[in-house]
């Protein structure tokens, strides 16, 4: 299968799957919340807050594995692949050893002290945290393996393990609502064995499919290779920690100065844009492993290539979504939440502006990983990102309006934006005229008449439907002005290409 095609395949699964796992989650979490009740229902969700603070690290360790797999992919290393695969795996056990040693020492402390848990539940609480502490560990290990599939590009294979946790999920959520016996405690030891099945499958698959996974051996070991993936792992961590203290330290501003109302007006903003932004991240997600095998292979002008494409197509699938959300963010919101916090859809409109200015150069940050460039990445982009907490802090302090700390959110995104363009330039040989003609010049033209179409259309429809109209015209002059504007001539006949390929397969399946 050609890369483009591989790319659009699995982006298609991925999607099939985000559809379908929403669905099953949605009614799930209906039926769990009235089987256990709001006292027992938070109970379990603020465990799994104490047990999921660690997050970020088990993120931060995939990008690692993967990268190294899909660079030696391209270096077509089968040998150093299952070295690769075992120290990785080895990396995963001892970091799972340790998050898990760390939760049995501090969490009880944390569920007794800090958390407000009542007391008839208390011990209850307690066996629920232990087996969600159980379950991080397998988390951590099934990473190898999920990286080994993203690493091979058989997105389909994590699609249908996707499902099948959320099919055992919803039949959870069924026996609960009929057991007799006490519901938290069931669902929580249930939620830590449906983890410890999927771990099962990962192996499974990776065991059978893939011959870097089935030769583990202690033997493998390589400390130069550890300290390598472990270093590109900590600067990945850094570069988390710093998203987190940018969006966490702006909600402790907003509280201090504002109050919780203007903090639930940012948290809402925040859940508006991470669902919006699925879409362009599970598009990088199907095209990484494509530019680490680029730079693996040795061919570093087509890895730029393909980060050029990854920025222009990550922005054009967020902006395609969130264009006809932010002129009709009014009524998605009157929509959604019986009461509306205010400032809720200025926040919502600015930190979309802000992703978006993001997603101007996320396959430039893709291509930092793959020349093992991350260090400098987090150094310098991280610093700029991290301006918003002491810029913040001045324009609340000299009673400037909470908006001011959204815009210079949106600032200091484009900042940071400018700064991955200059370090690509100077570390990587990107040329940024190249970047500006396939990148920006492209993707203006649809954002204006796109923008153009749904001001006119707010100026003059009234009805009261009217975001139907503005869903189909934004849709359609984004895809037909994106079509002739943005996409360059080998594109457009790839496309061509793609839809007759199919057209003639539905043809020949019903005649």
């Amino acid at each position: 299968m050609k890369a483009s095609n591989r790319v659009i395949f699995n982006t298609s699964i991925l999607y099939v799957k985000m559809g379908v796992t929403i669905l099953i989650s949605l009614y799930s979490v209906r039926l769990v919340l009235a089987s256990l009740g709001a006292v027992d229902y938070g109970i379990f969700n603020v465990i799994m807050g104490v047990v999921s603070m660690l997050s970020f690290l088990n993120a931060s360790l995939t990008v690692s594995t993967q990268r190294y797999l899909s660079f030696y992919q391209g270096k077509d290393e089968k040998s150093k692949l299952v070295k690769i695969f075992n120290n990785s795996l080895l990396l995963h056990i001892f970091a799972g050893i340790l998050i898990v040693v760390l939760l049995e020492l501090f969490g009880g402390y944390i569920l007794k002290t800090y958390l407000q848990i009542p007391s008839n539940r208390m011990e209850v609480a307690y066996i629920v945290f232990h087996f969600a502490s159980m379950s991080v560990f397998f988390t951590f290990v099934s990473v190898p393996y999920s990286a080994a599939i993203n690493a091979n590009e058989k997105m389909i294979y994590i699609a249908v393990i996707s499902i099948l946790e959320s099919f055992e999920k919803l039949l959870l959520a069924i026996y609960i609502t009929y057991t007799s016996a006490d519901r938290l405690l069931v669902y929580g030891i249930c939620m830590g064995c449906i983890t410890i099945l999927s771990f099962f499958y990962y192996y499974v698959i990776c065991h059978k499919k893939f011959d870097e996974c089935r030769h583990f051996s202690c033997r493998q070991v390589d400390v130069n290779l550890l300290r390598d993936m472990g270093g590109f792992a900590g600067w990945n961590i850094v570069g988390s920690i710093t998203g987190i203290c940018k969006n966490q330290g702006v909600a402790v501003l907003l509280n201090i100065f504002r109050g919780p109302t203007v903090n639930a007006a940012y948290a809402v903003a925040n859940q508006v844009s991470s669902q919006l932004n699925f879409f362009s991240a599970t598009m990088l997600r199907s095209i990484n492993p494509q530019i680490m095998k680029a730079e693996g292979a040795g061919n570093h002008q087509y890895m730029l290539g393909l980060a050029n494409s990854a920025c222009k197509y990550s922005f054009l699938l967020l902006a395609f979504f969130a264009i006809p959300c932010m002129f009709e963010m009014n009524t998605i919101m009157g929509f959604w939440l019986k009461e509306v916090p205010e400032h809720t859809v200025l926040f919502c409109n600015l930190i979309l502006v802000a992703i978006m200015c993001d997603q101007l150069t996320v396959g430039i940050n893709s291509g930092f990983q793959a020349c093992k460039l991350v260090r400098v990445s987090s150094i310098f982009v991280g610093f700029i990102k991290l301006l918003i907490l002491p810029l913040g802090y001045i324009v609340l302090k000299l009673g400037y309006s909470v908006y001011w700390v959204v815009i210079l959110y949106a600032v200091v995104e484009l900042l940071a934006g400018v700064m991955r363009m200059i370090l690509a330039n100077k570390y990587m040989g990107l040329n940024v005229w190249c970047y500006f003609r396939k990148v920006l010049f492209r993707v203006i033209p649809p954002i204006i008449i796109t923008c153009g179409t749904c001001y006119l259309i707010i100026e003059t429809v009234t009805i009261k439907y009217r975001i139907i109209i503005t869903i189909i015209a934004s849709f359609t002059a984004f895809i037909l002005s994106t079509y002739y504007l943005s996409l360059q001539g080998s594109e457009r006949e790839h496309i061509r290409s793609l839809v007759f390929k199919i057209r003639t397969k539905v043809y020949e399946k019903f005649n």
